[in-house]
């Protein structure tokens, strides 16, 4: 099963330094291991971005790359089967493959 809750001690690390309890609006674990063995969340934040990070991500301040593209907050992200990640923008109706 993926991890699909903004809360536990599995994504703790996704919240930034600033971020309220409400700037990340979603998040999602890979559904299989990638290429190199290890599972990742993607999150999707009020500040246009999708984040990418190693999961478990239990420590504060975890590594993580930022890639945007929306321009309205990410309302939701989601990995299919195959692992490709889908983000999906609220004021801009977008749906993004990443």
């Amino acid at each position: 099963p993926q991890w699909t809750c903004i809360l536990g001690w599995h994504v703790a690390g996704i919240w930034k330094p600033g971020y309220d309890g409400t700037d990340i609006n979603a998040c999602c674990q890979t559904y299989v291991p990638a290429a190199d063995g290890a599972h990742y969340v993607a999150v999707g934040d009020d500040n246009q971005n999708v984040l990418l990070l190693r999961f478990p991500a239990p420590e504060a301040d975890a590594e993580f790359r930022s890639y945007g593209g929306h321009a309205s907050h990410v309302t939701c992200v989601r990995f299919s089967a195959a692992n490709v990640l889908v983000s999906a923008g609220g004021a801009d109706h977008t749906l993004q493959q990443c």
